[in-house]
């Protein structure tokens, strides 16, 4: 089995570290009231679009050396949230437009100058149609 490993989001490109990503989708679905029952008639209200979860783990002091500091992808995936900016997700391949719904940062070491030499950021995206 091929196991994703690099990956591109906006114009930012990583390694998908643990090799891996959650997805999900689910339908939506309505709770109707209709006198004289004693429970709601359940109605599909249609699809939700899919979304993506993965983790990226960066070091600073990685043989393969970032393109960016690591200040840089946290300013910008903040950024891409904050902001609702449309972007290309790219994994395996495959795009699709995404927007940025959660970034949760955990800085894991410093430099005698505060950046962030070590770092894991956990993204949430959720693909969409236009």
């Amino acid at each position: 089995m091929k196991r994703i490993t690099k990956g591109k989001l906006g114009d930012l490109v990583f390694q998908i570290n643990p090799t891996e990503f959650t997805r999900s989708t689910a339908g939506v679905y309505n709770e109707v009231a209709s006198p004289g029952m004693h429970k709601p008639i359940i109605v599909y209200g249609g699809g939700s679009n899919r979304t993506y979860q993965f983790d990226l783990y960066l070091n600073k002091r990685h043989a393969n050396p970032l393109p960016y500091n690591i200040q840089h992808y946290i300013d910008t995936f903040e950024r891409y949230s904050e902001h609702g900016d449309i972007v290309l997700f790219t994994y395996a391949g495959k795009s699709q437009r995404v927007i940025v719904e959660s970034v949760d940062t955990t800085v894991l070491g410093m430099d005698e100058s505060l950046n962030p030499i070590e770092a894991t950021i956990s993204l949430s995206v959720k693909e969409i149609t236009l």
